[in-house]
C-alpha cells in the first residue's frame, strides 16, 4: 500500500500546458495490448514496442491533441450542441413489440450511448436529457425493455435489456477493448469516469478500457488500464457496480468473482483502484475479501468508506489487490471539482 504523500498529491495532475504529456491511440485489432502479468518491465515488450513508446514526442498528431483537449474537459453539465437521438429504420419491426417511434428511438440512443457511438456524456443522467414527451421509462421497465438505475445523486441511467435490443436492431457491444458481458449501464458510467480521472494524472501516457492481461489460465480483463510511456502499468482499476438484494440493501453477493478480481489485480504492477456504486457494495467487498484472508482486517467499519480507507493504510505492506476504494459519488465530485482522490 502506497500512501499519498503531500508532495506526491501535489503532482497528481496534468499541469495547463498539455504538452507535457502525450496520448497514443490503442490499435483495436493489436494483440500486443496485453500486459504480462508476472512483472512489467520494459524489457518484457518488443524491441518494436519499446521503440516506439521511447520516441521523442516532439509534436502530436491532430486526433491526439483533440484527445487530450477533451480529456482535460470539465464534466458536462448540459448535451453539447452537436448531441442528435438516433433514427429508426422503418424496416425495423419496433411495432411488434408495442413501441411506438419515439420509444424505439429513445432506446436506440440509449444503446448508441453505451457504446459510446454518439456524444452523450455519460456522467449526465439519462432520466434527464433523454427522455421525452411520449417516452415513459417506467412503462418501459415493465414491458421488460429497461432496468432503471439511480446514480451520482442526481437521476436515473437506464440499462436496456436483451429484449430492447432485439426490438430496435442494436446491441450492446462485449468484449475485449471493447465492454464486459453482462455489462450494465452503471459499470460503464464508473469504467468511464475511471477512464476520466486516469488521465488527469501525471505520466499516465495511455488510457485502456477492459484491456487483456496475461495468457492461458493467467488471462483475464483488467476494467481500466493506465500505462507509461515505456507501456508499464502505473494505474489499474475494478469497477464494481454491485446489486440491490431483495432485503433492499446494496451489495455483492458473488463473492469468489470478488476473490478473483482482487487476485487478477495483485498480478499486475501499479496502484491498484477499486471503484464501487456506493458505500455499501465497497463494504460488502471487503467483507468478501476479509472472509476469504485475502485482507487482514478485523472488521470492516459501517461507516462511510474513508474509515475503511485508514484501515488498509494502516495494513500497508501486505496489500497487493488493493490500495485505494472510492465510491462513484467521490470519483466523480474529484473530476467535478479537478480535486485528487486521497485516503486521507
Amino acid at each position: 500500500m502506497i500512501t499519498v504523500s503531500e508532495k506526491e498529491r501535489g503532482d497528481l495532475f496534468v499541469p495547463d500546458d498539455p504538452s507535457e504529456i502525450g496520448l497514443g491511440d490503442s490499435d483495436s485489432n493489436s494483440t500486443s495490448d496485453a500486459v504480462n502479468t508476472e512483472s512489467a518491465k520494459p524489457g518484457e515488450y518488443s524491441e518494436e514496442e519499446r521503440d516506439s513508446a521511447q520516441a521523442p514526442r516532439t509534436s502530436h498528431s491532430d486526433e491526439d491533441e483533440e484527445y487530450l483537449r477533451q480529456s482535460q474537459q470539465p464534466l458536462a453539465t448540459e448535451l453539447p450542441d452537436t448531441f442528435s437521438k438516433s433514427t429508426v429504420d422503418p424496416a425495423v419491426g419496433f411495432r411488434n413489440y408495442g413501441l411506438s417511434s419515439l420509444e424505439a428511438m429513445f432506446l436506440r440512443t440509449v444503446i448508441d450511448a453505451f457504446n459510446g457511438h454518439n456524444e452523450y456524456p455519460l456522467e449526465l443522467p439519462m432520466s434527464k436529457h433523454l427522455i421525452d414527451n411520449g417516452v415513459d421509462a417506467g412503462r418501459l421497465e415493465e414491458e421488460g425493455f429497461i432496468k432503471q438505475h439511480y446514480l451520482l445523486n442526481k437521476g436515473h441511467y437506464y440499462t436496456p435489456t436483451t429484449k430492447a435490443q432485439t426490438a430496435v436492431a442494436r446491441t450492446l457491444k462485449a468484449g475485449n477493448r471493447i465492454g464486459d458481458v453482462g455489462e450494465d449501464m452503471p459499470h460503464r458510467v464508473l469504467t468511464i469516469l475511471a477512464q476520466r480521472y486516469f488521465e488527469s494524472l501525471r505520466n499516465v501516457h495511455l488510457v485502456k478500457l477492459y484491456a487483456p492481461i496475461g495468457s492461458g489460465e493467467k488471462e483475464g480483463i483488467i476494467d481500466v488500464l493506465a500505462v507509461d510511456e515505456d507501456h508499464n502499468p502505473l494505474h489499474v482499476a475494478e469497477i464494481e457496480a454491485g446489486e440491490r438484494n431483495e432485503d433492499g440493501r446494496w451489495g455483492t453477493n458473488n463473492g469468489a468473482s470478488v476473490a478473483k478480481d482482487y487476485k487478477q489485480m495483485s498480478s499486475v504492477s501499479g496502484q491498484k483502484w477499486w471503484f464501487v456504486r456506493n458505500r455499501d457494495v465497497g463494504k460488502r467487498i471487503l467483507n468478501h475479501l476479509k472472509n476469504r484472508d485475502l485482507l487482514p482486517l478485523s472488521s470492516v467499519h459501517k461507516g462511510p468508506l474513508k474509515q475503511n480507507r485508514h484501515q488498509l493504510q494502516q495494513i500497508g505492506d501486505s496489500l497487493n489487490g488493493i490500495d485505494h476504494i472510492y465510491s462513484a459519488n467521490e470519483l466523480h465530485d474529484a473530476l467535478e471539482n479537478k480535486e485528487p482522490l486521497t485516503d486521507e
